[in-house]
């Protein structure tokens, strides 16, 4: 089973119609996201980009937690103490160099800067591979962002 990058479309695809893709539902891949992505939901409602109500918004929280999370479809990454401990600096033997570049960019929002922490490869935080990272930062290049 591949792991990917769980789109930011597919997120909010899913509070609105509770639907996913085949390849999820078919076992053949595992989604990861971050926990960005469901800030994006909050946003996305909150500004009225989502046509769902306040107990629905509720509802679909509930479902994704209880469905595509808890059966193992999606994992979501988070930014706790550890990871950001290990995912904000560039470490070389043990030495702190610099932080990270791709994080401390000022040309990105902070949303994506967790995005960018919570899934970047470090040695002891992750078990993906790369290929999700990577399919992160083709999204946003395609995103024109």
């Amino acid at each position: 089973m591949r792991t990917r990058f769980f789109l930011p479309l597919e997120v909010i695809n899913f509070f609105k119609q509770r639907e996913l893709r085949n390849d999820l539902l078919n076992y053949d891949a595992m989604a990861v996201c971050s926990i960005a992505d469901l800030l994006d939901v909050c946003e996305a409602y909150k500004k009225g980009k989502l046509d769902i109500s306040r107990e629905d918004l509720h509802k679909n929280f509930e479902a994704f937690n209880t469905g595509p999370v808890k059966e193992g479809f999606v994992f979501i990454a988070d930014l706790d103490q550890d990871k950001l401990s290990s995912a904000l600096f560039d470490i070389d033997n043990e030495v702190v160099v610099d932080l990270w570049g791709e994080a401390a960019d000022r040309n990105i929002s902070p949303r994506r800067s967790i995005r960018y922490l919570t899934l970047r490869i470090t040695d002891d935080s992750v078990w993906w591979s790369d290929e999700v990272y990577r399919e992160m930062l083709e999204y946003h290049i395609a995103q024109g962002k």
